[in-house]
């Protein structure tokens, strides 16, 4: 049986056949959470340390506290490394606490700035009790590393489409200081440049709150062909290091296209390959030419969007995948892809190449499936889209099932054999006659022992279920589906 988050709905399984004599254990899920309750505060204070954060004026301690047996605003004690650091009251605006504590108003929030010498420091908050119970309530501790040295990210080092000029960009701060500083560029180690990070950058504002969001820089240099190293420095301006680097990329300047043949998946006398493909000399897509086994056999556009190519190439953006399914004669082995230049350099770029899987047999059925050809000792998991999924070696037994359509009708996580101590793994049954067929790991014996070798898959070793590696297994395990058509063939 699959694990209880995958199958909700289950059905018995008695499966009796050679050593697949199997027996369902239902597992039962955690119980359900109780409702959620409102709960009203009542005598030792309540309230939360939200948060310990560096800034250029030093570390801000915040939270909120309210004391249930009063209206007033409490005291708040901070703590720095076990030593006390100040009191203040929880007198600021939450309207969220209000919200939670309308009784108490919004004015329950506390906020304390402490200079705070470099290193990791420790930050505690208690609201101080004016009722009864305990004297003071923790609210929470917090680690906060106290660093002034400047610090940043270099994004992207690109080039620029139909140019050889590199673009450059990234963002610096210096816990210091709440102005923009200076970042120094470096190409091949040699200094091209210096900007102040003051562009926009939403990203960086919303979590180096001080900074105003002015933290970007940008900027554009020439190169020239080859490979290049691009190198960015932050400009400390306060008591921290004079300069951090915040990253360095290579990049290559080429007027060969660039991309990869990613897959080629077999379907019925055919193949559909995908990939990407762009021309660094131009945004416009290119063409990518299709060969089997050395034959041309189609031309296409690379124009489909790729999210993962306009995250990795902004300046082109992301309309540069290609797909196509390709016919396909019995025996063909082997497909590759080339990238058409648009601008200089070679005319052509080979993309990669993929040795094909054999096609599923003939005669198997169409659409989503399990094809197991007996003579053959092969299976396919074919896809809702016609195309194989995966195809590997198994071991079962000559003609056995024999041939016909069954279906997925059962799972087991765990299996035995019913005798000797044999089990076995990820069982799929497909055959609900009374014979209980199924496909699973290779059974193991009572100490452990492997019956077969993974090396044997392909050959007939099995009393009538069907053996898989360990990794198809799995596989095929979270691939099926209930009532999935299993085909088995004399071929």
């Amino acid at each position: 049986m699959r694990n209880s988050v995958r199958r909700t709905g289950r059905r018995a399984l008695a499966l009796v056949v050679a050593w697949c004599a199997l027996a369902l254990t239902v597992v039962s899920g955690p119980a359900a959470p109780a409702a959620a309750q409102t709960v009203v505060p009542t005598g030792n204070p309540v309230g939360f340390l939200d948060q310990a954060v560096n800034s250029p004026s030093g570390v801000i301690v915040a939270g909120w506290a309210l004391d249930p047996d009063t209206k007033a605003s409490v005291d708040v004690h901070v703590y720095r490394n076990g030593a006390f650091l100040g009191s203040v009251k929880a007198s600021g605006s939450r309207p969220d606490v209000g919200a939670a504590y309308p009784a108490w108003g919004t004015s329950r929030g506390f906020s304390l700035v402490a200079p705070t010498a470099q290193g990791l420091h420790r930050f505690c908050a208690y609201a101080i009790n004016v009722g009864a119970g305990s004297p003071y309530v923790e609210l929470g501790c917090r680690a906060v590393q106290v660093d002034h040295d400047p610090f940043g990210w270099l994004d992207h080092a690109q080039r620029v489409p139909g140019s050889t000029d590199l673009s450059i960009w990234g963002w610096a701060l210096d816990p210091d200081s709440a102005a923009p500083i200076a970042v120094h560029v470096y190409l091949d180690g040699v200094f091209v440049g210096e900007r102040i990070a003051n562009g926009t950058r939403r990203d960086i504002g919303s979590q180096y709150w001080w900074s105003d969001g002015r933290a970007g820089f940008e900027l554009r240099v020439p190169a020239g062909e080859g490979v290049h190293s691009v190198c960015a420095y932050a400009i400390g301006v306060g008591t921290g290091r004079r300069w951090t680097g915040i990253g360095c990329r290579t990049v290559v300047v080429t007027s060969a296209p660039i991309g990869v043949l990613e897959q080629a998946r077999v379907g019925d006398n055919a193949v559909r390959v995908t990939g990407w493909a762009l021309d660094l000399d131009s945004i416009a897509p290119v063409a990518v030419h299709y060969y089997v086994d050395g034959f041309f056999s189609a031309a296409v556009t690379a124009d489909v969007w790729r999210t993962d190519v306009a995250a990795g190439y902004p300046a082109w953006g992301g309309a540069h995948g290609f797909a196509a399914d390709l016919w396909l004669w019995p025996g063909a082995r082997r497909v590759c892809a080339f990238a058409i230049n648009i601008g200089p350099g070679p005319a052509y770029v080979e993309l990669g190449c993929k040795d094909l899987d054999p096609m599923p047999p003939a005669a198997s059925g169409t659409g989503r499936r399990i094809v197991y050809a007996n003579l053959s000792q092969r299976l396919w998991l074919v896809g809702d889209d016609g195309f194989v999924d995966r195809t590997y070696p198994i071991s079962g037994k000559y003609l056995d099932p024999p041939p016909g359509v069954y279906r997925v009708y059962a799972y087991q996580r765990f299996a035995d054999a019913g005798h000797d101590g044999i089990t076995m793994e990820y069982f799929v049954a497909f055959n609900p006659a009374g014979l209980g067929y199924g496909f699973h790991t290779i059974p193991v014996d009572a100490d452990g022992v492997p019956l077969q070798s993974e090396d044997e898959l392909g050959f007939f070793r099995s009393a009538g279920c069907v053996r898989q590696k360990w990794s198809d297994a799995v596989f095929l395990w979270n691939w099926s589906r209930y009532g999935d058509p299993v085909v088995v063939l004399a071929r």
